[in-house]
């Protein structure tokens, strides 16, 4: 109900991949933590189905895209794998 009633208003979040998200994150491991909490918010259950026409299909491009970005911080492949 939290996610419907946020996306209701227009409330989204950011993907770290798009060209809109932007860090103030001053360390690799702030980064790192910072990415793994967004993923976490993107791929909620409540979010996933609400914000995306395909919930199934989006996890498997994000899953894809975290161990893409796994390959090129070290402190996120420890955490990934």
């Amino acid at each position: 109900m939290c996610s419907q009633t946020l996306l209701n208003s227009g409330t989204t979040i950011v993907n770290v991949t798009s060209k809109n998200f932007a860090t103030k994150a001053t360390d690799e491991l702030q980064k790192s933590v910072g990415t793994l909490e967004i993923y976490r918010g993107l791929a909620s259950e409540a979010y996933i189905t609400l914000a995306n026409g395909d919930p199934v299909d989006k996890a498997f491009v994000m899953s894809h895209t975290l161990k893409k970005l796994s390959l090129v911080s070290i402190i996120s492949k420890e955490i990934v794998n």
